[in-house]
């Protein structure tokens, strides 16, 4: 039996809600039959955690508390390595406490039974306490999974998103800065004389005729005619 209420329709009971890392899923938790609450409870310490166990039927959870110092990110991988159908299911939690009720990230969990699943957990904005929950699938008996926890650094645009924002705002500033330079020069080119080549006179007022032809003299002026003989 699961520990935890899941609907016929393997919708968890519960609400949902939103968050600044996506949705997250509440879960109501149920004791078993016999008793029972939630398994084993191991605090991971270091940055790099391997852990292979057997999940079964009297104990079907293992919860893994981790902590997420600000500027590192959570990457863990649960693999079944019973055969198969034998399946199991990974939820990540925010806290260290685990109770009768619960709210883990939709995106960052495998609600579904499966064999395999991977993750990367980044922000900052959610705290520092964590809890990996794995619980066995609905209809087997024992199922043994590993499950694989890294404390990394974040990268440098998840850890530094303002001032890449900046960095690209001051870029965007200098292109359009220099492509307005470019067209005031260009127009004031356009605008500008052309330039003389080097040894020609400056221009003059134009000689009088025909150009490129040679200038005939004008004749020199002429008297009154002279009187008639007698």
């Amino acid at each position: 039996m699961s520990a935890l209420a899941i609907r016929g329709d393997g919708i968890p009971m519960g609400g949902t809600s939103r968050t600044a890392v996506g949705t997250v899923v509440a879960f109501a938790a149920a004791l078993l039959l016999s008793g029972q609450a939630l398994g084993e409870t191991v605090t991971v310490s270091g940055t790099s955690y391997t852990n292979t166990t057997v999940l079964e039927l009297e104990d079907p959870t293992d919860t893994y508390r981790v902590t997420k110092p600000a500027g590192k990110q959570i990457v863990y991988t649960m693999t079944v390595l019973t055969a198969a159908p034998a399946c199991a299911e990974v939820y990540l939690i925010q806290g260290h406490s685990v109770g009768a009720t619960f709210s883990a990230y939709a995106l960052y969990s495998l609600q579904g039974c499966g064999r395999s699943f991977t993750t990367t957990f980044s922000p900052d904005s959610e705290g520092t306490a964590f809890t990996i929950l794995v619980q066995q699938g609905p209809a087997d008996d024992n199922v043994q999974y590993r499950l694989d926890v890294r404390i990394e650094d974040q990268p440098f645009w998840a850890n530094n998103l303002i001032m890449g924002a900046l960095c690209f705002v001051i870029f965007l500033v200098v292109v359009i800065a220099l492509a307005v330079a470019r067209s005031r020069r260009r127009a004031a080119q356009a605008a500008a004389p052309p330039m003389m080549p080097p040894g020609m006179p400056p221009a003059g007022p134009p000689a009088p005729g025909v150009p490129g032809q040679p200038q005939v003299p004008a004749a020199p002026p002429q008297g009154p005619p002279p009187p008639p003989a007698q």
